[in-house]
Order: structure tokens, then C-alpha cells, then sequence
């Protein structure tokens, strides 16, 4: 999961998360995403953390083990041996400690209370379901999501925060679906009506040159980061983030014919993050590179 130039992400300088102690932290989205954070941490040696009331909902993935885990839940104790590919998740606003009596590594995804209450509202209509505490829990969907944010992290991001936020939308759906006290109600799908589509493809075309959040994407549809996602697919065919990605190149491919376009310049105007992002999104999209494009 980890190559050891990761570290270099230390880079990030003020979003780096805090030290504690026998902790080393090896990767670290920092602040760039929205109501979501994921740290890669090599735990030095055994760990006690006294009981606190998190303001998040935090799931983590085990990199390594069998690690031995005593949590405490509300006073209730729960004992596990986490293995490899194991999770623990631990509710928001609920009383919490924890011991483990190994070493090792492993994900730490924090995700704020808002983006797991409009997965509820759209997975019940409004419903209250509380996520459960586990630990030690096999749950391949959600170890594969959080190892996309911690690749996506070591990659330097060059899906962006729309990519990120959707995988962030989507774990908390995971958290209800397999974690949360009842099962979902099915919900009929239905795609976005024709005043929300259009709003919604007005504002990427007029962004398309700068970042663009999901939760931005969410308020001008008004509705939640999850129904977004999950209407918007069913409406073009696409998630929000590839559907950006596409209309950006069909608008450098429009640049990139104009006498003396830069390389650099059509991709800075068209929001990619840089001219080798550009490069590799332009290609996997076209067949061809930026410059035989241009050139060609």
C-alpha cells in the first residue's frame, strides 16, 4: 500500500495532523477535503487511549496484525484479535477507549457527523439510524474505499477533492448499510430532473477552471452529497468527477487547436492540477497525448 516516499508527504506542512505520542504518521490528506481526513500511522508499540466522546465518526482499517484490541464502548467491553484487512469503527458522540497490545499500521478515515446524516436522510428518508461500534470486523467494500482515499493520498491527489468527497460519500453509505442498527429500506432510483441537470452542468461549465467540491455540487441540486452522486450517474451515465474530467478535455481539446497554445496554459485554464495530470487524463480519455494533439 505504501512505497517509503510517502513520507514525503510531511510536505503538507499546517495540515498536518498533530503528533501524539508512539505514533508516526505516514501519509495525511491534512484539511484539502471536506468532512472527511485519512492518515496512514505506524502505531510504535502497544496503545491505551482513555475514554473521549469523538465528534466524528472513525473508521480504522488494520494494515498488518493480528493485533489484540480491547474497546470499550459506553462502559461496554468488546475484546477482538484484528487481522489484516480488518476494521474498527467508532460512532460519533459515543463514549470510547481503546487498548492494542501490538505495534503496527494502520488507516485512519475521520468522517464528520453532516456526511454521515445525509446518507441517513437518503437511505431512510429521514429516519434516525445510528451507526454501531465494531471491532474487529471483516468488510471488503469499506477496507477497499479507504485503501482508494490513502492511494488517492499518496498519489498527491490527482483525482481532486470531487473524487475524494464521492469516495467519502460512499463509505459513509457502507457505514449505514453494514454497520447501522436496522437495514435500509430499497429506494426506487431516479436520475435528476431537467432545472437540476441543467443547473447542475451550468455551474461545472462555469468552474470547470477551478476546484470544484462535491458539497457545492450538492447545494446548487439541493440535495446531499450522496444523491448527487448516486442521480447524477443515473442521469448521464457517469459519477460528478468523470463527468468532469471529460467535459475538462473536450475543452482543451478546443484550446489546444488555437494558434500558440500552451501546453501548461490550456491545462491550468481547463482545472487540472498540472501539465503531467493533464497529460495522463488526456490520454486515457483520447488516445493521445496533449502535445500530438496540438501538434497534430
Amino acid at each position: 500500500m505504501l512505497a517509503s516516499a510517502a513520507v514525503e508527504w510531511h510536505r503538507l506542512g499546517s495540515r498536518r495532523r498533530p503528533p501524539v505520542p508512539s505514533e508516526r504518521v505516514l501519509l495525511s490528506s491534512g484539511d484539502r477535503w471536506r468532512e472527511l481526513r485519512v492518515d496512514l500511522i505506524d502505531l510504535m508499540g502497544p496503545r491505551v487511549i482513555p475514554e473521549v466522546t469523538l465528534p466524528e465518526h472513525l473508521v480504522v482499517l488494520h494494515v498488518d496484525g493480528p493485533a489484540p484490541t480491547d474497546v470499550w464502548f459506553a462502559g461496554r467491553r468488546v475484546t477482538g484479535s484484528c487481522l489484516p484487512d480488518d476494521v474498527c469503527i467508532v460512532p460519533a458522540q459515543i463514549p470510547t477507549a481503546l487498548r492494542r497490545d501490538a505495534p503496527g499500521r494502520i488507516v485512519m478515515a475521520r468522517l464528520a457527523g453532516p456526511l454521515v446524516a445525509q446518507a441517513i436522510r437518503d437511505e431512510r428518508g429521514g429516519e434516525a439510524r445510528q451507526v454501531m461500534p465494531t471491532v474487529c470486523a471483516r468488510d471488503p467494500l469499506l477496507g477497499e474505499l479507504i485503501r482508494a482515499l490513502t492511494d488517492e493520498v499518496l498519489a498527491d491527489n490527482p483525482g481532486g477533492s470531487l473524487y475524494a468527497e464521492t469516495l467519502g460519500a460512499s463509505i459513509a453509505v457502507q457505514l449505514l448499510r453494514k454497520h447501522a442498527g436496522a437495514p435500509p429500506t430499497p429506494k426506487r432510483r431516479q436520475g435528476l430532473g431537467t432545472r437540476e441537470l441543467r443547473l447542475l452542468t451550468e455551474y461545472i461549465e462555469a468552474h470547470l477552471a477551478e476546484a470544484i467540491h462535491l458539497s457545492a455540487l450538492a447545494d446548487v441540486a439541493a440535495m446531499s452529497t450522496y444523491q448527487l452522486v448516486r442521480r447524477f450517474k443515473e442521469s448521464t451515465g457517469l459519477p460528478p468527477h468523470r463527468y468532469v474530467l471529460r467535459r475538462r478535455t473536450e475543452r482543451a481539446r478546443a484550446l489546444l487547436r488555437q494558434p500558440g497554445a500552451s501546453i501548461l496554459e490550456v491545462a491550468l485554464a481547463c482545472g487540472f492540477s498540472s501539465q503531467s495530470h493533464f497529460a495522463t487524463v488526456f490520454r486515457s480519455l483520447t488516445g493521445v497525448s496533449p502535445r500530438a494533439y496540438r501538434d497534430g
